[in-house]
């Protein structure tokens, strides 16, 4: 064989797997990602009315400012796979009442991980599969968990 030869059957195998990719990406279902953050803070004000600095503040008016009182809700679906992180307050029983309620919602918790940054904040970072027929929608997800927080306060 000579060059010439070697050369097209390289160009004409490069064309047919190029082919090949086009044909196997429009058989691809595209996952689409789906995501919504919950948010509920309140600007803090002084006695004064003016915005608090950190020097003059106390534990209460930190946890505050670092939206502690309310949580912050994230979760996002991706196909059947969910992620939920929530941001919160430090509270007896709190990971076990959100696990039982993630798991209300039918939702099968695959990986758990907790963090706790200070004496009194939560980082809640949760990954679970949607069983199945479950008809979850991402805002369902986040009210539930909001409920809950506002059941806990």
């Amino acid at each position: 064989m000579d060059k010439a030869s070697v050369l097209d059957d390289a160009i004409k195998y490069v064309k047919k797997l190029r082919e090949k990719l086009n044909m196997l990406e429009q058989q691809t279902p595209k996952d689409t990602v789906q995501s919504v953050v919950y948010v509920n803070k309140s600007p803090l004000s002084s006695e004064d009315g003016k915005t608090a600095s950190t020097a003059n503040s106390s534990k209460a008016s930190v946890d505050d400012r670092l939206g502690l009182l309310t949580p912050e809700i994230e979760a996002r679906i991706v196909g059947r796979n969910v992620l939920v992180r929530i941001h919160c307050q430090k509270k007896k029983g709190l990971l076990v009442k959100c696990l039982s309620e993630i798991e209300k919602l039918q939702l099968t918790v695959v990986n758990a991980s907790i963090l706790s940054f200070s004496e009194t904040a939560l980082d809640l970072t949760l990954s679970a599969q949607m069983e199945e027929g479950c008809g979850l929608t991402i805002t369902d997800i986040v009210k539930n968990l909001e409920a809950l927080f506002k059941n806990m306060a």
